[in-house]
């Protein structure tokens, strides 16, 4: 009788595991739609990855290069935030532009930002990040590279790196969202 409950159990596991194996990871224009939150490569095409040792350098380094924290916060007409979100000192936190598909108030959220905080200038150096094992800073990095973005980092260590080195995190709140008004909807 073991066995044959054994046997239930290996074909339920190979049922979930085929399961998964169905589940679409890219969309088709090569973003990450599933399991945001698992290993992440070493390396995305168009930028630097930085060890703590090389981000701890670049900080001191002019021009100063802009922290891009990117990860994604419930929007429901305003941010709904459950808990503080604890970042490395002097990011920006701007929520959502790392998921796979931007809608245009979240394609004219960072282009916004983008142009206030680079002044335009596609050569500003930007240091993206998230967590640790976390898709959404890799989205992020390929959406600034296809926009033109030319100095781009990406430290995919992210604030549990950060902490883990020793590091202290402080608290941030995301950057505000503007009237709809104010953001171009038109679809891209």
């Amino acid at each position: 009788m073991r066995r044959v409950a054994g046997l239930g159990s290996v074909a339920l596991l190979l049922v979930c595991l085929l399961a998964q194996g169905d589940e679409r990871l890219f969309d088709e224009q090569g973003y990450r739609i599933a399991w945001l939150r698992s290993p992440t490569p070493e390396t995305v095409e168009g930028a630097r990855t930085l060890s703590v040792k090389q981000l701890e350098h670049l900080l001191h380094s002019e021009p100063t290069a802009l922290l891009l924290d990117v990860l994604p916060l419930t929007w429901m007409g305003i941010w709904v935030e459950t808990e503080p979100h604890h970042s490395l000192p002097g990011a920006v936190w701007l929520p959502n532009v790392g998921r796979a598909e931007l809608n245009p108030l979240w394609d004219g959220y960072l282009d916004q930002n983008l142009e206030r905080l680079t002044g335009g200038d596609k050569r500003h150096p930007l240091i993206v990040f998230c967590r640790a094992d976390c898709w959404y800073s890799w989205n992020a990095v390929r959406r600034l590279v296809r926009r033109g973005y030319s100095d781009i980092y990406w430290y995919r260590l992210g604030t549990d790196g950060w902490l883990e080195a020793g590091h202290r995190l402080t608290d941030i709140d995301p950057e505000p969202m503007l009237e709809r008004s104010e953001y171009s909807i038109e679809e891209k």
